[in-house]
């Protein structure tokens, strides 16, 4: 069972993140290649997926892996005009919901060293950093945890 929507109110303004269908995951796709240009587009084949609406404008978007008995926070980004607002912490939240409903004991993710503002929410949502047996990304990495 999914969390299709979540209510955001921000200044006179509500984001509703909606879980994608099929179709709209082109759209996460969009928003995937303008923000991290340097980086592969992901591919969200094996992920639930939800889209950040404001309005009928698509401003963030996250994505969620769920493996064997825990789930890795595989990608998330907010176009630039809504950073700084807190989506990101609520998408982090939306998501470690999602896992847990689905049976998930811990959920991983990765930061680059220098995201800065990623790492600071990942701490506030009470994710700690931690080595994995394999680094999965690379060595230059930072890796992340939480028990739910």
């Amino acid at each position: 069972m999914s969390t299709p929507f979540l209510n955001i109110s921000m200044n006179d303004s509500a984001i509703i993140f909606r879980k994608c269908t099929p179709k709209e995951v082109l759209i996460a796709k969009s928003i995937d290649s303008q923000l991290f240009t340097e980086a592969y587009v992901r591919d969200f084949s094996d992920d639930e997926v939800w889209i950040g609406w404001d309005k009928k404008i698509p401003i963030a978007y996250c994505s969620l892996r769920h493996l064997d008995g825990y789930a890795f926070l595989s990608r998330a980004g907010v176009i630039e005009s809504h950073r700084g607002r807190g989506l990101q912490k609520r998408m982090i939240r939306l998501r470690a919901k999602a896992s847990k409903r689905r049976g998930s004991t811990y959920i991983v993710t990765y930061t680059s060293q220098d995201n800065y503002a990623s790492s600071n929410n990942l701490a506030s949502c009470g994710f700690k950093m931690y080595e994995p047996e394999v680094k999965w990304s690379g060595s230059e990495f930072l890796y992340w945890i939480k028990t739910l």
